[in-house]
């Protein structure tokens, strides 16, 4: 030991070339026991794994398919509690909905119906947009088919606006 130390001591790195060296060692121990382990699990966390794949992928009949598709609208409800929706949602955001026009519309066999909605709103531009978020999230099987804003002067902080719904409901 004593030798190590003379030598250490005498040769041309001395004590700082020993310690800089130990830190590169345990530097390179660090990147292949920890560093190198946890990438490994990173990766396998963010890319889709194969297996999980194959699990999902089973044989998906197309009659599966079509009944699964016609269970959403079912879960969505009857037009008259989705329309009740509709009415606390502006509520909530100060947006009232006065007169409204309804339209059944679609073939008789067809199971799928649409139920447009029409109001006209007059409410700040905010209020609305956030009503139609609001909405659109919250009942699934409703698609924004049109709106049109319309300020009458500059200054207002109202706007007038005309939002046409689809409902889309199985009969």
């Amino acid at each position: 030991m004593k030798k190590l130390a003379w030598q250490v001591s005498h040769s041309r790195l001395g004590w700082p070339g020993v310690a800089a060296g130990l830190l590169l060692a345990s530097a390179v121990a660090a990147q292949f026991f920890f560093v190198q382990p946890l990438e490994a699990r990173i990766d396998t966390m963010t890319t889709p794994s194969g297996h999980m794949q194959v699990r999902r992928a089973g044989p998906d009949d197309p009659a599966q398919r079509l009944e699964r598709f016609h269970r959403h609208f079912r879960q969505s409800g009857p037009v008259a509690d989705q329309l009740a929706r509709i009415y606390r949602i502006a509520g909530a955001h100060g947006v009232t909905l006065a007169k409204g026009e309804y339209r059944l519309v679609g073939d008789a066999e067809s199971p799928l119906r649409r139920y447009e909605v029409t109001f006209p709103v007059t409410a700040p531009y905010p209020s609305i947009r956030a009503f139609l978020g609001e909405a659109l999230e919250e009942l699934p099987t409703a698609a924004l088919e049109q709106v049109t804003f319309e300020r009458k002067r500059i200054g207002e902080s109202g706007v007038e606006a005309q939002v046409r719904l689809t409902l889309y409901v199985e009969q």
